[in-house]
């Protein structure tokens, strides 16, 4: 009897999607082809230096898994690619997660917005290469992606309370266990969340807060066990703490210079000499190996100098977090092959390109051709968008239309912007390398966010003429 009513429910479901916006079908549809016929590009994935940490591969690997944090990378990845124990499962199983996620957000904005730019933009922004691609890629993007998108819908979703609030859990725990900038994030703007959940959920239960606090919990502890946790394979290698400090004082850091200048009278690290013309592979091998207490200091103390450098000099953040968007928006290359379906200019709504690359090299700091450079970054115009349309919104509050879903959409956009901008700003001043890597999902954040905007004011501006 429950087998008939779950496949009488996944008929309906069925019948539902045919019957619903043609447009909105259609663009399901090329999501779900879009995705396969990139698997198609190589089933087992691309693998990269640390992703062995997550459990890509063939073999099992337990001593990997962690339900504590004391491994190299947090225990969802790996446990499902443990699980799977087989490169090209592990690679279709990211490309089922991230379909399931984007033709869900689809799904539901299409329903609650009945906006057809929303699901138009929304696709083209799902099947970006530079979005897509990451399926392919065996690190913590494609999770980070697929839970961020699956944790949006959450908000947007017209299912039961029950249902929803598991969906957000699982998602939102998934999310902030792939990558630790992810975390900091919240962090940092959880009681502004907090409102938007208990705005969502206006009767939310005294247990429900008690879970999510121990959510938050749980992966601080996760967090803090994992910075201390050896990054080489051969178990005497620096820490994921050491590891993130190396990446700012060496020369792939394109202000190391200022670093420098401010730590080069520091005994602990005189064994590590001119640390700021050096490539993170050279230090790491003088700390593992000849500079003990060079990566002691680097552990316990440099985390709370580098803080306190932050706040007295606040254009070195700003100028980071300019790199990080420019940089990051237009990368020279991806981290694997990309198929796209879609035109390139409909990609470049969303995401450009550069004429260098800062490689690991002992000038690497020091190579942006400033007097030749070419850059393509449209995330520049997002957020410029963002703005004023949240101000023109605080300055002129129309009274007309459908002001509470109106209001709710422009809230979830606020929160989505924020975040985004904060985790463009932490991964920046954290790993200041890989800008496209490390930015990716704070720029996702904030390119829904302005779609949301699109969709709210494209909306009212067609109403204004009926």
């Amino acid at each position: 009897m429950r087998v008939m009513k779950k496949s009488n429910l996944l008929k309906l479901k069925i019948e539902s999607l045919i019957k619903g916006s043609p447009l909105t079908t259609f663009c399901i549809l090329l999501i779900i082809s879009a995705n396969l016929l990139q698997f198609s590009l190589k089933p087992s994935g691309f693998s990269q230096g640390d992703s062995w940490a997550y459990g890509y591969g063939s073999v099992r690997n337990w001593s990997n898994l962690s339900f504590t944090g004391e491994a190299l990378r947090k225990w969802p990845i790996v446990l499902i690619n443990t699980t799977l124990a087989s490169p090209t499962l592990q690679t279709l199983f990211q490309f089922l997660f991230s379909i399931a996620a984007w033709c869900s957000l689809v799904w539901v904005l299409s329903k609650y917005l009945d906006n057809h730019l929303t699901t138009v933009l929304m696709t083209i922004l799902a099947l970006s290469p530079q979005v897509l691609s990451w399926n392919s890629i065996h690190l913590s993007e494609s999770y980070a992606i697929s839970t961020g998108i699956i944790t949006l819908s959450t908000f947007f979703a017209k299912y039961k309370a029950n249902k929803t609030f598991v969906f957000l859990l699982l998602s939102l725990f998934v999310f902030l266990n792939t990558k630790p900038s992810n975390f900091m994030a919240f962090l940092l703007l959880t009681p502004m969340l907090s409102l938007y959940l208990i705005k969502k959920w206006r009767n939310i239960k005294f247990t429900r807060a008690i879970i999510l606090f121990l959510i938050v919990v749980y992966t601080l502890l996760l967090t803090v066990n994992q910075s201390k946790g050896k990054l080489q394979t051969d178990g005497a290698g620096i820490s994921y703490a050491a590891a993130q400090s190396v990446a700012v004082i060496s020369n792939v850091n394109p202000l190391t210079n200022q670093i420098y200048s401010e730590l080069k009278n520091t005994q602990e690290l005189r064994c590590l000499g001119n640390f700021n013309k050096s490539s993170p592979v050279a230090l790491t091998e003088l700390l593992k190996y000849k500079c003990g207490t060079s990566q002691n200091w680097l552990d316990q103390e440099f985390q709370r100098w580098y803080f306190g450098f932050i706040i007295g000099n606040l254009d070195y953040p700003v100028k980071l977090t300019v790199t990080t968007i420019l940089a990051g928006n237009s990368p020279f290359s991806m981290y694997g092959g990309s198929i796209s379906i879609l035109p390139t200019e409909a990609s470049q709504l969303f995401f450009g390109d550069r004429n260098f690359a800062l490689r690991l090299s002992d000038q690497s700091s020091e190579m942006i051709p400033i007097d030749s450079i070419s850059i393509l970054s449209p995330l520049v115009f997002w957020l410029v968008l963002i703005v004023f349309i949240h101000l023109r919104n605080q300055l002129f509050i129309a009274r007309k239309f459908d002001q509470v879903r109106s209001k709710y959409v422009m809230s979830v956009s606020l929160t989505l912007f924020l975040y985004g901008l904060v985790l463009l700003v932490v991964s920046a001043v954290s790993i200041p390398n890989e800008w496209f890597r490390q930015s990716i999902v704070g720029q996702i954040s904030i390119l829904v966010s302005g779609i949301l905007l699109l969709s709210d004011v494209s909306k009212k501006y067609f109403k204004s003429f009926n």
